[in-house]
Order: structure tokens, then sequence, then C-alpha cells
């Protein structure tokens, strides 16, 4: 429910195995602003907005931008959503079983 509550997800990280976090800000549908690290760009790609988390200044017009535009709020939305479903558990199993059929079928990967 908090995250229903709130305008974007921010994450200033330095380090990161497999950003979680990020991933249930994509379900929720938040726009993500990302400190500009591997983990992050390989989960959201161009589904947030980055900055250098050693940059003040920088972290602080990233946030001003976000807050002053509403279309790119919006934007940046849609497309955390789209990103999430790439890693929906119910999307990615019927993904999967739909290489199955296939394979089984005999029609191979295409």
């Amino acid at each position: 429910k908090l995250l229903e509550e709130v305008d974007g997800f921010i994450s200033a990280s330095k380090f990161e195995g497999f950003p979680l976090s990020i991933l249930e800000g994509m379900a929720a549908r938040l726009p993500l602003l990302l400190s500009d690290i591997l983990p992050h760009r390989e989960l959201a790609k161009d589904a947030a907005l980055y900055f250098n988390a050693l940059d003040e200044v920088g972290i602080a017009n990233v946030i001003t931008q976000f807050c002053r535009d509403r279309d790119l709020r919006t934007k940046m939305s849609e497309k955390a959503a789209n990103c999430y479903l790439k890693y929906d558990m119910n999307i990615f199993v019927e993904e999967h079983l739909k290489v199955y059929k296939r394979l089984e079928s005999g029609e191979g990967l295409k």
C-alpha cells in the first residue's frame, strides 16, 4: 500500500546484486530514478532516469526535472510498467511453456 501513495521510486545505491526493490517499484507503475550502476541499468534499461550517486547536484537536478515534468513522469511510469512485464512470474512461466510446447510439437525455436 505504501507504494500506491508515492510519486516515484528513488534508489541511490552504490552497489547492488539483483535489486528486487526496483521490481517492486516497476510493479507499482512508479517512475524510477536510479543511481547509474550496472545492475540498475541491466534491470530497468530505458525505464529510468539515472544519476551519479556521488553527485549531490546531479541527483538534485534529476529530482527537479522529475518533479517539474508531468509528461515525463507519465512516460516513465508506462516504461516501468512495460519493463516489469519481462519479470512478471505469470508471464514468465507462460512464455516458457510456449517454448516447451513448440519444441514438443517439433516446431523448434523460432
